[in-house]
């Protein structure tokens, strides 16, 4: 039943995509391409709250000089209160968009946060470049060497790589980064075939497949350039990190999983992490 609705919500997606457009990628020699600015966007709910603020606190903090906007999509089932979304603003201009739940796996999910990217790319100038990058609300930037990695890629899309034990790698969901112009077509491309091949390939129900590889096995039909970077904080080292000025890793992704909750350890390391004034705004 689960999988039947799951091809159901594919097909009605790609019945939708008649009137989009697929814009080619602009050229590696385009001045758009060297000097692209970052649309950083949050899905998130009120139970999440206290993580996105810390996160947006050190995206903030350290790639605040690259970061053209933000977005955060709540979760109209568990809406942010009045109160957090002024704390939210009062600490940067951003853009707050209500919609259905998006969680990390399924079909829904998938095309909600499909739609949402497609809203987005409305607010780019016809022409320019820039970077969407998607962040999880439980990742916590540590220094600035992830958004200087970002600003000097030349390849359409940028992550974390994870190998999933049936062989395939793809950026982790916790954060990537796409350009817009390579979203284009990301966007225009049919959904069904794609994630049919998907649940083949790392054998999971097509009705439960996680965001991060549907988004780029999308990606790869369309030939995308590809640049992976090892900046996240192995998770075995949480437990007892403590944040030093010569930390080669840029970001910290406080996944659960494997019996761990590493959430706990997030409002620590964000205190250590954050300079005396950030540390009294983040209070």
């Amino acid at each position: 039943m689960q999988n039947r609705r799951a091809i159901k919500i594919f097909e009605a997606y790609d019945q939708s995509l008649s009137k989009v457009a697929i814009s080619p990628p602009l050229p590696l020699s385009s001045p758009a391409s060297a000097h692209r600015r970052i649309h950083a966007v949050y899905f998130c709910c009120h139970r999440d709250f206290t993580m996105l603020r810390m996160s947006l606190v050190s995206l903030l903090a350290h790639g605040g000089g690259k970061i053209s906007r933000i977005y955060v999509y709540e979760d109209e089932s568990d809406p942010l209160t009045g109160d957090e979304k002024r704390d939210l603003l009062s600490l940067t201009p951003l853009s707050i968009v209500s919609g259905p739940r998006y969680t990390g796996w399924g079909a829904e999910a998938l095309v909600r946060g499909l739609n949402f990217y497609r809203r987005m790319l409305a607010d780019v100038p016809a022409g320019a470049s820039a970077w969407l990058l998607k962040i999880d609300a439980d990742l916590l930037f540590l220094n600035s060497h992830v958004f200087q990695q970002i600003a000097d890629c030349r390849e359409d899309m940028f992550g974390q790589p994870y190998t999933h034990p049936r062989g395939l790698t793809y950026s982790q969901g916790g954060c990537y980064a796409i350009t817009t112009e390579f979203l284009h077509r990301l966007l225009a491309t049919p959904v069904s075939e794609v994630m049919h091949t998907l649940s083949a390939k790392i054998g999971m129900p097509i009705s439960h497949l996680p965001e991060d590889a549907c988004v780029f096995s999308l990606a790869a039909r369309n030939g995308p350039r590809v640049k992976f970077s090892d900046f996240y904080l192995p998770a075995e080292r949480i437990p007892t990190f403590v944040p030093s000025a010569t930390e080669p890793a840029s970001a910290i992704h406080f996944e659960t999983g494997g019996g761990k909750n590493l959430r706990l350890h997030m409002p620590r390391i964000a205190n250590c992490a954050a300079s005396p004034s950030e540390s009294r705004r983040a209070a």
